[in-house]
């Protein structure tokens, strides 16, 4: 986070929200936490913070809600399921990978119908986000991370 008027700002708001003192050194542990993030990221955890959290958020959880905002889209993820059919290459990304696998595996996959995809896309996107929310490994791993407005590297 660069903007520490911004910052300022939100810790208050966060701490109103949730009826806690923001003590100077709480500002300076916070600080330096969302140094290495843009503004945009930091102003998205603040507010995912404020309508997911019962109690203040440790450091860990605001971490956890940029991750969270930067993985891989479900919509996205089947994009580059649909790019390996066309080029007859499995896609390299493990959480892909692993909802292909949930759905039937790549090699069945490859032999269902254009107009079966159509079915298969939902329990896909379920089985994504299912993933993606019950497992926290899938918040560390940086290669299912994108860049806000980049085109998608759909496979290696």
């Amino acid at each position: 986070m660069k903007d520490k008027k911004k910052f300022m700002t939100m810790m208050a708001g966060l701490g109103e929200v949730f009826d806690k003192h923001i003590s100077d050194t709480l500002k300076d542990i916070y600080w330096k936490l969302l140094e290495p993030f843009d503004d945009i990221e930091c102003e998205q955890m603040f507010n995912d913070a404020i309508v997911n959290c019962k109690f203040w958020p440790k450091p860990v959880e605001l971490l956890n809600f940029i991750k969270r905002g930067k993985l891989l889209d479900p919509h996205d993820a089947w994009a580059m399921l649909m790019t390996g059919l066309e080029r007859d290459q499995e896609p390299s990304d493990p959480l892909v990978k692993e909802a292909i696998r949930r759905i039937g595996g790549w090699e069945w996959l490859t032999l269902q119908g254009y107009d079966d995809l159509h079915w298969l896309e939902k329990r896909f996107i379920d089985h994504f986000n299912v993933m993606v929310e019950t497992d926290s490994k899938w918040l560390h791993e940086g290669e299912r991370l994108t860049e806000l407005g980049s085109s998608l590297k759909l496979l290696e």
